[in-house]
């Protein structure tokens, strides 16, 4: 079925109509069908039209009815009756002239479009199909348009009923009349407003105000002839320009309606974390110029809206202060001087980044990664080159200016959630900054485990630790301490106060997924190499040597201290102890309370993984589902190019986990997925450092 839009008035339209407001008669004289496509036009361009194109049938209009003071209804009947072919009704036009006007003043009074056309099938036989339309048309006063039926035209019981319901028989004119009907020659009561030849006088004899005294009483308001013989209201003459256009004074007077709604869409911005609305102005804008838009929202289920307004000239926006994590409802409508449109589709939306970024990998040897889901497409650069993850997902909302009262170096990092799968022939990793599903879990190093809620991010500390006064540090310009037991350097970051502690199990899950995820590869030294720069007999580097480099991530030199989004030698320099887990053998134990951490623990609240660990260059490692986030090789088979391409080592009793090898220049074993398994509680070395977290405690 076809969709109409409202008849637009045409410029000579709106002129014609002007003219009866100063006493002039016009009358609608025919119609006329077009097959031409029209409805990709403006209403400007609509309005400017004088003729139409394409003309398939000349119509009588029907009989014209009175709506109200200013709108008229011209019915026209659309039929196949003499139509030899087949087209699409996919314009209308009435036309119109001034009353004792030849046919030169005829002119295109207004056109209505069709979105979606109908079929008008050529006339088969004797059967006559079609469509009535009643057109609802503006005039500026309705009395002076003339009822008209062409010679040629028809009519309808509808339409006759219509004319003559105000006209009665002459057989029941006397019951109409009224019964204090008033007859000349005797004494009347009267109540209206009267002309009498002598001034009248009300029932207690006293006179009505009269004349003079009753112009100066009405004085201003009401319209009255002027000076010049026209008409003037409130001591402001009407008149027509010379184009025909009705004035008040030196104003032109314009008629319109309402604006149609207009196009409307409302999205997160990822960016600013803020919804972004922006409003598409109609094509029909009711015939008068759009003055303002307005936007507004309100949290889903509830009532009350909040409304923006802004002028025309803004067209986009964000909105503030919302609440996170939640769903808002979005409409706008805009306004002309005739009033508001109608709302616009309503928009849904979710004020949080529920994007997922993921990889996957084909359990082969190559080390390259597919992106999947919102990482498709994403280039991940070093050193100053281009890097989409900078302005997405929780790489975005890294921050590595984070120094707390002490003076110590952080990188902070958003609360996120992690789902990983694994079977013989796929992996995945995803990370999101909104948990999807029951599916994903949030890394422990986001939890408070004495008030049992979530925490929005974990401060990591950006250097290697450096142990001062007995306080585990993250500073630049001193070198990490070495030769520690992993029970010291855990007692020196617990000294700091309330949530600080050692580097752990749960903070490597977490930088793992993201490296891995950015650059799309399992073998993270082909992206940036640990610092080998001091050789076989040589010490750590000082903190900071590896920061000084362009972009996110990169480094200074390409074999000196690699930088990953603020956290210095995150792999290389010396091994991090890590503390959550403890082995016996080849049988990983892994705890998730940072405050519950303790070496040579094989039982709660330390449990056992559901895999032993291998030895070796790592082609495939374990995965426990009811402890996604610790994964050690099981199946060492690889080398320094293939799989993982890093190196794990295990060794017989109880030892504890020390994380991505150290300077040893003569050492290419260690990167994102190095693990040092067999060194016990009680060793310390040159080659064994530490790192300093803080959870988001207090």
């Amino acid at each position: 079925m076809a969709k109409w839009n409202q008849l637009v008035i045409t410029d000579a339209g709106y002129q014609l109509s002007a003219q009866t407001l100063s006493g002039k008669q016009i009358q609608y004289t025919h119609a006329q069908t077009t097959n031409k496509d029209m409805s990709s036009m403006t209403s400007d361009e609509l309005k400017a039209v004088t003729k139409l194109d394409s003309v398939v049938q000349d119509l009588s209009v029907g009989i014209v009815s009175v709506q109200d003071d200013h709108t008229v209804n011209v019915p026209v009947k659309v039929t196949n009756q003499d139509v030899t072919q087949d087209y699409l009704l996919c314009g209308l036009a009435i036309y119109a002239k001034p009353i004792n006007s030849d046919d030169d003043g005829e002119i295109l009074y207004g056109v209505a479009v069709a979105d979606s056309p109908d079929l008008m099938v050529a006339q088969n036989g004797a059967t006559v199909v079609g469509t009535s339309f009643r057109l609802k048309v503006h005039v500026g006063a309705a009395d002076n348009v003339s009822i008209k039926i062409t010679p040629d035209g028809s009519v309808s019981n509808e339409e006759l009923e219509g004319v003559l319901k105000s006209y009665v028989l002459a057989s029941d004119l006397s019951k109409q009349l009224p019964q204090d009907i008033a007859e000349t020659g005797s004494d009347n009561t009267f109540t209206g407003a009267n002309t009498f030849k002598q001034d009248p006088v009300d029932a207690a004899g006293d006179p009505y105000v009269t004349g003079a005294g009753a112009i100066a009483a009405a004085e201003g308001h009401f319209a009255k002839t002027s000076e010049s013989g026209g008409v003037s209201v409130g001591g402001v003459e009407l008149g027509v320009d010379d184009a025909g256009k009705l004035k008040y004074g030196d104003d032109l007077v314009l008629m319109a309606n309402k604006p149609q709604a207009p196009g409307f869409t409302a999205s997160m911005d990822f960016s600013v974390d803020k919804p972004q609305w922006t409003v598409t102005l109609p094509k029909i804008d009711g015939g008068a110029s759009i003055v303002s838009t307005t936007v507004q929202y309100r949290k889903s289920g509830d009532t009350d809206w909040t409304s923006i307004q802004s002028a025309v000239t803004t067209l986009t926006g964000h909105v503030t202060g919302l609440m996170g994590n939640s769903e808002y409802e979005f409409r706008a409508s805009v306004t002309n001087y005739a009033g508001d449109s109608p709302y616009s589709v309503m928009v849904t939306v979710k004020t949080m980044d529920d994007r997922i970024f993921g990889a996957s990998w084909d359990m082969s040897s190559d080390p390259k990664l597919t992106r999947t889901d919102s990482a498709v497409g994403l280039v991940a650069g070093i050193n100053g080159a281009k890097n989409d993850f900078d302005t997405v997902g929780p790489w975005a909302k890294m921050d590595k200016t984070i120094i707390d009262d002490k003076g110590n170096s952080f990188v902070r990092i958003p609360k996120l959630y992690i789902k990983k799968t694994q079977t013989d022939k796929l992996a995945t990793w995803q990370v999101s900054l909104s948990k999807i599903d029951d599916s994903w879990y949030l890394p422990k190093c986001f939890w408070d485990f004495t008030n049992s809620k979530e925490l929005d991010y974990v401060d990591v500390g950006r250097y290697q630790g450096t142990v001062a006064s007995g306080l585990l540090q993250s500073k630049s310009g001193v070198t990490a301490t070495a030769s520690l037991t992993i029970g010291s350097f855990r007692a020196d970051a617990k000294a700091n106060g309330d949530g600080y502690q050692l580097l752990d199990i749960h903070v490597v899950d977490v930088w793992q997924v993201l490296f891995l995820i950015e650059f799309a590869t399992l073998d993270s030294q082909s992206i940036m190499h640990g610092n080998l720069d001091n050789g076989s007999s040589g010490s750590a580097k000082t903190n900071g040597t590896g920061s000084n480099h362009a972009g996110s991530s990169g480094y200074a030199t390409s074999t000196g201290p690699m930088d990953y989004r603020g956290i210095e030698n995150m792999y290389g320099n010396l091994y991090q102890w890590t503390d959550g887990v403890n082995l016996t053998g080849a049988n990983a134990w892994v705890c998730d309370d940072a405050n519950k951490y303790q070496s040579d623990l094989f039982a709660a609240p330390y449990q056992a993984l559901s895999y032993t660990t291998a030895t070796g260059w790592i082609s495939k490692m374990g995965y426990d589902s009811n402890h996604p986030f610790a994964q050690f090789a099981t199946v060492a088979s690889g080398s320094a190019s293939t799989y993982y391409a890093d190196y794990q080592y295990t060794t017989t009793g109880n030892t504890v986990a020390a994380y991505g090898d150290y300077w040893n220049g003569t050492d290419s074993n260690g990167g994102a997925f190095c693990w040092s398994l067999g060194d016990s509680s009680t060793y310390s070395d040159v080659s064994h450092g530490s790192r300093l977290v803080k959870k988001a405690l207090g």
